[in-house]
């Protein structure tokens, strides 16, 4: 057996000389799009990432003219959810929602997330034990995505016919009044690795619905995060949560990457100025945001001693800790670099 293995790897060889020599050479760019520095808290070569997928169906159509802005919130767990989503309560973007658009938004919410019938949702199919009926001839829309495309277009046109005047609106998918939070990853069980937004399904279902979509990325320090979800909330331990969150920050950078024109802003957590783009998102004129948050900002989240970094994560996790903080440092560098380049 051991003989015939040896003489299939030789002629697997030679076939692959062959085709080597009938086949062009294939042509990778030298250099990669984006460099950090070797510490990683700075970009020093970079492209204009603008221009790196310009035939995807996941870059943004901006011939797309509409008032109405679908916005996801793009954070890992800790990062401010619920602080975001008591914005959204008593905003004024969420007060110019009436009950019918509220009811629509909502069903738009479950057919992204449906935690109950998994099947039927357009993230949480992974995690489906069976696929829906997708039956062409019936009337009703098993498919996920088409379900997406659907409620989208039946939102935009909703808000059309209730508004007789152009009327910007931006609309949360998660975050908001009725939505679910939606973190990288949500909610607990056996398939949570996979419980996480995918972005580029998200923007290919917008943009064959003819929509606006758009991202804000919400970030937090790597200390308060397992604060937060560990030592307060018990999520999991500590070694499987780091972990799994720097590789949830991992996918946030890659699809930030991928899609450069859909980012609005970066929140950060924590931060004691507030985010004026946020506040527009929200409907407040800067003076307004202004006031909610001096109203609403916790002081104690803007810094972490060096004592609490110790008390949180024991000496053995800290080579584990580090690259979370790098993560999200990288993130954060990845955002502010995009940002300044749509100035």
């Amino acid at each position: 057996m051991d003989d015939d293995y040896y003489q299939d790897d030789e002629i697997g060889e030679e076939l692959a000389a062959e085709v080597a020599e009938d086949e062009p050479a294939a042509e990778f760019p030298l250099k990669p799009m984006i460099v950090y520095s070797k510490a990683g808290n700075e970009i020093v070569e970079s492209k204009d990432l603008s221009s790196l997928y310009p035939s995807s169906s996941i870059t943004e159509n901006e011939d797309v003219k509409s008032d109405v802005t679908f916005v996801y919130y793009m954070g890992i767990e800790g990062t401010g959810h619920h602080y975001v989503n008591g914005l959204q309560r008593s905003a004024p973007s969420t007060k110019a929602i009436n009950d019918k658009m509220f009811k629509l938004i909502t069903r738009l919410g479950r057919a992204l997330f449906n935690w109950v019938d998994k099947e039927h949702g357009l993230w949480t199919l992974p995690c489906a034990k069976h696929l829906p009926k997708d039956d062409p001839s019936s009337d009703k829309v098993e498919n996920p995505y088409k379900k997406v495309i659907g409620l989208m277009k039946e939102i935009e046109e909703t808000w059309k016919r209730e508004n007789d005047t152009p009327t910007p609106i931006h609309i949360p998918l998660n975050c908001g009044r009725g939505e679910e939070l939606l973190s990288y990853p949500a909610h607990t069980g056996e398939c949570r690795a996979l419980q996480y937004a995918d972005i580029d399904l998200l923007y290919a279902a917008c943009d064959e619905a003819g929509v606006k979509c758009k991202s804000v990325v919400m970030v937090r320090d790597a200390y308060e995060v397992i604060r937060s979800t560990v030592d307060h909330r018990h999520f999991t331990a500590k070694q499987r949560q780091i972990k799994l969150l720097t590789t949830m920050l991992d996918v946030m950078h890659t699809q930030v990457f991928a899609n450069p024109d859909r980012l609005m802003t970066v929140y950060n957590y924590g931060d004691a100025e507030p985010n004026f783009v946020l506040g527009k998102i929200l409907g407040y004129t800067e003076d307004e945001f202004k006031e909610v948050f001096q109203n609403s900002f916790d002081a104690s989240k803007a810094e972490i001693s060096e004592d609490e970094k110790r008390e949180i994560i024991p000496n053995v996790l800290s080579p584990y800790i580090d690259v979370m903080v790098r993560s999200t440092e990288r993130l954060k560098i990845l955002c502010d670099h995009i940002l300044k380049q749509q100035v």
